[in-house]
């Protein structure tokens, strides 16, 4: 990713994060609004709480694994030298962790479109609100690059020079 400053850094991350997460809640709020219209169940559970249990489980699977895997990527972007290098690759990990997030949240809008389940919703804006703690912001840029000194004062104070 190009950018000239750190203020830039943030702001073109934090842009894209958002235009991604904005795809599933504008996706959701047409299927849900619709349907309350239309009254369309696919699937019909005599067991209410089957499916989002089992959403759930699979979701909390999947994110941890996904979780896991984005820890030992941070402990290798940490070592590399030079900031820039690091928040590149800091910026593909974040992206990755936005679109996992964003996928989930439209597995569970399908789920409620296909079940009218309300748990599906809940469980949507769990996912949802989950997504949104993966956002970038410089204190959690210098606590999962594990910066110091200079480097950490130019990130937490979005500074542009020492």
């Amino acid at each position: 990713m190009n950018f000239s400053s750190i203020k830039e850094y943030f702001y073109k991350s934090t842009s894209y994060c958002f235009l991604i997460v904005l795809l599933p809640v504008i996706f959701f709020a047409l299927i849900y609004n619709r349907l309350i219209a239309l009254d369309l169940g696919i699937i019909n559970f005599n067991d209410s709480l089957l499916l989002p249990v089992l959403f759930l489980g699979i979701e909390l699977i999947a994110l941890t694994i996904v979780q896991l895997c984005v820890v030992q990527r941070l402990k290798k972007i940490a070592k590399q030298p030079g900031l820039a290098m690091k928040l590149d690759a800091y910026f593909a990990l974040t992206m990755i962790r936005i679109v996992v997030g964003a996928l989930f949240c439209l597995v569970t809008v399908l789920g409620y479109l296909l079940t009218q389940n309300q748990l599906m919703d809940v469980l949507f804006f769990v996912t949802l609100a989950y997504t949104f703690f993966q956002f970038p912001t410089s204190r959690k840029t210098c606590i999962e690059l594990k910066l110091r000194g200079d480097e950490r004062e130019m990130v937490y104070y979005k500074k542009d020079r020492f």
